[in-house]
């Protein structure tokens, strides 16, 4: 059909899917005046004047297409903000494959020195050696067709306000627990724990321009509670994760505006910071859920479990990503659904398909 002939107007347009508002449809309108000639003597004229004569009546349809992509999704994304030219991914040494049943993706460059066992890998260049075994795994591995979005930047938004006046030190004691309800846990400056602290409930704790030190002890959620931890604050440099050697044991919420967030650091402080995961040199990461770090340079060089009463559920976001070889990840995304956490999509449009 050709638009502006034969009386036919062809009209397209690029917009939100009808059953995903998330994903981009492209939907197609072709509405055309039909002639009518013996139903005139029934009294039917029709809607409309044909361009050479008569009468005819409208008849319109719409068809929507959308892409479909590779249905995986990435249990680490590295945004590398410094653009394509940047290394996004890096992995250096290691024995085994520590990646498995992980897809990788970066808005970088990729690179490992050796077979990770990585599902796949999306990046701004050609990957290598991050994937499988041998020289037929690197099929896998993906040049990104345009930018890998950061999904979680809107959550943001839904930050309260900061209420604080001035900002000191708070001391968590040995035993104590901190209970959750629908209003935040709001803790203005660093929090130090004294000892090992539990957390009950489920909710949201916000800490304003500080830290989280666990100076050597294990911050736990008992079973059935979820947390996710926010760290914001105009100060970028002292809105940092948590630091000090010790043991963050914590599963996300399951439902709400934080469902399936164990750690969000607000992205609005652009300034790049620097981030090392040293295993039992450092904290031990036991966190069921997405940790968020948008604007951190990432080095991990310890194994990545799941909470001790958490889901099988992982997702990392940060700028750049490396690993040293001492990396393993112990627990992938066979749960996310039930944990409440959507992770991170991606990858080069397959084919077209008629939705509707």
């Amino acid at each position: 059909f050709t638009d502006g002939a034969a009386d036919t107007t062809v009209g397209t347009e690029k917009k939100a899917c009808p059953a995903d508002a998330a994903q981009s449809c492209y939907w197609v309108t072709i509405t055309r005046v039909v002639p009518i000639n013996l139903v005139r003597l029934v009294g039917f004229n029709g809607d409309a004047d044909l361009s050479g004569g008569g009468r005819g009546q409208t008849v319109s349809s719409l068809a929507i297409a959308s892409s479909k992509f590779d249905p995986s999704t990435f249990c680490i994304l590295a945004l590398a903000s410094g653009g394509a030219s940047v290394t996004g991914i890096e992995t250096k040494g290691g024995g085994g494959t520590p990646f498995a049943g992980c897809r990788l993706g970066t808005n970088g460059k990729a690179s490992c020195n050796q077979r990770q066992g990585a599902d796949s890998v999306n990046a701004s260049n050609k990957p290598s050696g991050c994937t499988g075994t041998g020289s037929a795994d690197d099929a896998k591995d993906k040049v990104n067709s345009s930018p890998l979005e950061d999904p979680y930047i809107g959550l943001k938004d839904k930050i309260p306000p900061n209420p604080c006046t001035s900002y000191s030190e708070t001391k968590l004691n040995a035993g104590s627990t901190i209970a959750l309800s629908s209003l935040p846990k709001t803790y203005c400056g660093n929090v130090s724990l004294k000892g090992d602290v539990s957390i009950s409930g489920n909710g949201v704790i916000i800490i304003y321009n500080g830290t989280l030190n666990l100076s050597g002890n294990k911050l736990t959620s008992g079973v059935g509670s979820g947390v996710t931890i926010i760290f914001a604050g105009s100060n970028p440099s002292k809105t940092v994760v948590p630091n000090g050697k010790g043991t963050l044991d914590i599963a996300a919420p399951k439902s709400g505006d934080w469902s399936g967030v164990a750690i969000y650091t607000d992205p609005t402080n652009k300034t790049l910071y620097s981030y090392t995961e040293n295993g039992g040199n450092s904290i031990s990461w036991n966190v069921s859920g997405l940790i968020y770090m948008p604007y951190a340079t990432t080095t991990f060089n310890g194994d990545v479990n799941r909470a001790t009463n958490g889901l099988d559920c992982f997702a990392l976001v940060v700028d750049t990503f490396r690993s040293n070889g001492g990396v393993k990840l112990l627990e992938h995304q066979s749960a996310c659904a039930e944990a409440g956490l959507t992770p991170p999509k991606g990858g080069i449009a397959q084919r077209q398909a008629l939705v509707q």
